[in-house]
């Protein structure tokens, strides 16, 4: 997910408060522009700056697997745009939104038509975070069953929908492991999941609050020493039915949406701004800032203590 995959937005239409900003993507108006987006895993061919630009670097990726910031582009950069909760313009995969008129759903009647446990869609079998280690030893203690190229469930991406779908219809709950562990990095697994009524499962950041998710939102791998301590927890849950409807319950109050087209109306903000100082990232500070020391590697894979 990047900034252009909005397609040219019409500010006026994302309702934004200060909507007189144009978006394009000819390069050949690149001298008129006021800030050009750079899409960190492909940088392309360096343009001239101009003493007006404001050049924002955007990364939707993990810092694991993210380039370093060097070269002819070291200490051009004004403005970030990221997942990260610090950057200029704080651009998540997803976001929750109170609702202006709360739901009255029944989740115990959901959670007793509910009948299997663990769900996991994964496509990427060997990852930085070893997650699925940590699901293989989890697998000792408690079912889960594995849908996509590495399981032996399928469910195609084109038909993500349907099988996210019946995923929520059986199961109590789902696995929303990261395949990397890096600072604030949420990916749409979470919340895509947000809606639905399954209680979900992370292993991700240390500090899920730093953006925006509550403790009573899911449940996370890094309360529990071990898996098998996790699984014995599922498994206290299944049983007991107000301690399990007790995660769902919140989903009365809130709806979660996993895109963000409102970050255009930030940029055009902050552009419209003119009590915004002029500021850069010195050369190797966007590296150090993004890259450095926020690939975490995973902590909870020595089962034998």
């Amino acid at each position: 997910m990047h900034l252009r995959d909005y397609a040219k937005p019409v500010f006026k239409s994302l309702g934004c408060k200060i909507d007189n900003c144009i978006y394009t993507e000819d390069k050949s108006l690149a001298d008129e522009a006021d800030a050009i987006v750079f899409i960190a895993k492909s940088l392309g061919d360096k343009p001239r700056k101009l003493p007006q630009h404001r050049w924002v670097w955007v990364n939707h990726e993990s810092s694991c697997y993210s380039k370093e910031v060097g070269g002819v582009w070291a200490g051009m950069f004004n403005w970030t745009i990221t997942f990260r909760r610090d950057s200029t313009i704080f651009f998540p995969y997803g976001y929750a939104l109170k609702r202006s008129t709360p739901l009255t759903k029944n989740y115990t009647i959901t959670a007793l038509n509910k009948t299997k446990l663990v769900a996991w869609m994964v496509s990427k079998c060997v990852t930085r975070s070893q997650r699925e280690r940590y699901v293989s030893e989890l697998q000792k203690y408690i079912p889960v069953d594995v849908y996509g190229a590495c399981g032996p469930l399928k469910c195609s991406k084109r038909d993500d929908k349907n099988c996210l779908d019946n995923i929520n219809r059986d199961y109590k709950f789902y696995l929303s492991f990261e395949n990397s562990i890096s600072t604030d990095y949420i990916t749409e697994k979470f919340w895509k999941m947000l809606d639905r009524d399954i209680v979900t499962v992370t292993r991700g950041p240390a500090n899920y609050s730093r953006v925006g998710i509550k403790p009573e939102w899911h449940i996370n791998t890094n309360d529990f020493k071990s898996p098998k301590d996790l699984a014995d927890y599922l498994k206290y849950l299944d049983m007991n039915v107000t301690a399990y409807v007790k995660y769902l319950e919140w989903k009365n109050q809130y709806v979660g949406l996993y895109s963000k087209a409102e970050v255009y109306c930030d940029l055009c903000a902050k552009l419209n701004d003119i009590s915004e100082p002029v500021t850069w990232y010195p050369p190797g500070e966007l590296t150090r800032w993004f890259i450095d020391g926020h690939c975490i590697p995973p902590n909870d894979l020595d089962f034998n203590t």
